[in-house]
């Protein structure tokens, strides 16, 4: 990426020399050569256009950096405007000609603002000097040549072609308010905007401009600012944009100190509510950037060839059907931000999410009145219930959208585990409110990713039986007798569904439990209430699935619970009371 710009700059810079040395014979070739390689090196690295449009190169002569600017957002405009390629290196290369006639004054007029008025007239007679130009040289591109001529005026079909001429025209009209300086620099988002709104005495004449001011407001709105774009951020840190969220709300990117750029930050995700002001055209080492975006390639494929490891492992491709998808990762964010008029809006960007908030929210309130406005279902949740409710929801879509062979059976068990789970903060009123079902369901799946514990589950045969010495996890119920990868699974799951740090040391204190219970030498220590919820819970599990109307005792179970006997009521009856909340299948019904 770094060499291919590097060779970009260097050709802009040789179309400088041309501009400046008046050398028009070599004008086409150098263009011709400028244009090939700036399409094979975008479209290979598109990052590479929010930088060259929103950054200045601190290695190039402002002549050169208008060219490459120019070219590159004419080139954009075509491609947002579905020209193609060929017509649109035509249309670049007629805009640049445009640029060339205009050069000297435009150069005297940066130099000294009194020279403007020389400017404004040289842009008046802009397009015929160009198309005598053309004819001079002469032009190999015929389509260029012909664009020239209509905009000219001199053209028998000069009012046909209108967008295409429009689009010379408002390429050059913008780079010439984004970053000649004349007035300022702005976004090219922001030029296009002022161009639709008023016509400067700076730009080029545009008499279609009102016939297609529609289709350029559209193309405004769906442009990003922040892409490639250097921002202060209102801690008064600097931090260079690489991408920005659909919904706007998120953007990824690199944050620095407040005066410079360190090359040795990671990507981190930044919301654009703490987006200060963005910074148009600033000077950078431009080097120094593309090596960090090229650390963050690095980086992400590594991440994605460790990830890929579990597809050659037992976990299979389980992880991965069962991971978050991006529009979770949106509205947890906004979830875990606590602001509600934030989420209120992007939930309405996933009218499915919104839906599950609004049924919950009607099954759950009082008198089970329906709730039909989302924001009335956020308040009435809360944040203590918003972000489990959600995530739990989100999570049982992705576990029954996997349809294999006895995948009903599999998710009945995964349903009863977690509804146990749940069931057991209802009863008692103690430990982790909402997070219990949704601590359940990710053991739960993430056990079930291992193939060998899925086509236990899958089978309507009775499960490894309760006895009095031993407690067993979920895994050795379904014939698996490691721990490590299951360990492994629900961590990832954890994580990839963004649950809190305090939930996330709930599952590892529970696995720390089981591999303390593998060595009967060691006596258990420093339980916990939520981790003792899901020993209870596997031991009900274990006696409601093999369809037992009585628990069998267990002395280590009622060991720990002695140790919460105000918090834990008689297990018996627990365990009976439970039953009645849901349907058992057994292997006999």
């Amino acid at each position: 990426m770094l060499s291919s710009y590097n060779q970009l700059c260097e050709l802009a810079s040789s179309c400088h020399k041309v501009f400046v040395k008046r050398t028009e014979l070599d004008f086409e070739e150098q263009l011709d050569e400028l244009l090939k390689k700036m399409n094979v090196v975008l479209t290979t690295h598109p990052q590479l256009t929010g930088l060259i449009l929103n950054t200045s190169n601190k290695d190039m002569h402002f002549i050169a950096l208008f060219i490459l600017k120019h070219t590159c957002f004419c080139r954009s405009l075509c491609i947002n405007s579905n020209v193609v390629t060929e017509h649109g290196n035509s249309i670049i290369k007629a805009s640049l000609l445009l640029l060339y006639v205009v050069l000297p004054e435009f150069i005297a007029a940066k130099k000294d603002h009194k020279q403007l008025s020389k400017f404004k007239k040289a842009l008046l007679h802009c397009p015929q000097a160009s198309f005598q130009l053309a004819k001079r040289i002469p032009i190999a591109d015929n389509n260029s040549l012909k664009l020239l001529s209509q905009l000219s005026n001199v053209n028998t079909y000069s009012k046909a072609n209108s967008k295409i001429q429009l689009l010379a025209v408002t390429a050059l009209n913008c780079s010439i308010t984004a970053f000649s300086g004349l007035k300022g620099k702005v976004t090219y988002n922001s030029a296009l905007s002022r161009l639709l709104a008023i016509q400067d005495d700076l730009h080029l004449n545009q008499p279609n401009l009102q016939t297609y001011k529609t289709e350029f407001s559209l193309l405004c709105k769906s442009s990003v600012d922040f892409n490639g774009a250097l921002v202060r951020l209102k801690n008064q840190n600097l931090a260079y944009i690489l991408s920005q969220s659909p919904d706007k709300q998120i953007c990824s990117g690199f944050e620095f100190g407040q005066t410079s750029i360190d090359e040795n930050v990671e990507c981190s995700e930044i919301d654009t509510n703490n987006v200060r002001s963005v910074l148009p055209h600033q000077t950078l080492d431009h080097n120094k950037i593309i090596r960090l975006i090229l650390n963050q390639q690095a980086l992400e494929q590594t991440n994605a060839k460790s990830k890929a490891k579990p597809k050659a492992t037992e976990s299979h491709v389980g992880i991965y059907r069962y991971s978050a998808n991006h529009s979770w990762k949106v509205i947890s964010q906004s979830v875990l931000r606590d602001n509600n008029k934030v989420l209120g809006k992007v939930l309405l960007n996933y009218p499915d999410q919104s839906q599950l908030l609004l049924n919950f929210a009607t099954m759950h309130n009082r008198k089970q009145l329906q709730v039909t406005d989302v924001s009335h279902a956020i308040a009435m949740l809360g944040k203590v219930q918003l972000f489990p409710t959600l995530c739990n929801d989100n999570i049982k879509v992705k576990q029954h959208s996997v349809k294999q062979m006895g995948s009903d059976v599999v998710n009945y068990k995964i349903d009863l585990f977690s509804h146990i789970l749940s069931q057991l903060h209802h009863q008692t009123l103690n430990g982790l409110p909402k997070y219990h079902e949704l601590i359940g369901r990710i053991l739960m799946i993430a056990l079930m990713t291992i193939p060998k514990v899925a086509y236990a589950a899958s089978t309507p045969a009775c499960l490894v039986k309760a006895n009095e010495n031993d407690v067993k996890s979920l895994a050795e119920i379904f014939g698996l007798n490691t721990f490590d990868n299951w360990k492994k699974i629900s961590l990832i799951l954890s994580k990839s569904w963004l649950l809190p740090e305090a939930y996330i040391q709930v599952i590892e204190q529970y696995f720390n439990f089981l591999k303390i219970n593998k060595d009967k030498a060691i006596e258990h220590k420093n339980i916990n209430i939520n981790t003792l919820f899901i020993i209870i819970a596997t031991y009900f599990f274990q006696h409601f699935i093999n369809g037992e109307n009585k628990l069998t005792p267990n002395k280590t179970i009622e060991t720990l619970v002695s140790e919460f006997k105000s918090k834990v009521p008689n297990l018996e009856n627990l365990y009976l009371t439970i039953g009645q909340t849901t349907t058992i299948f057994t292997p006999l019904s």
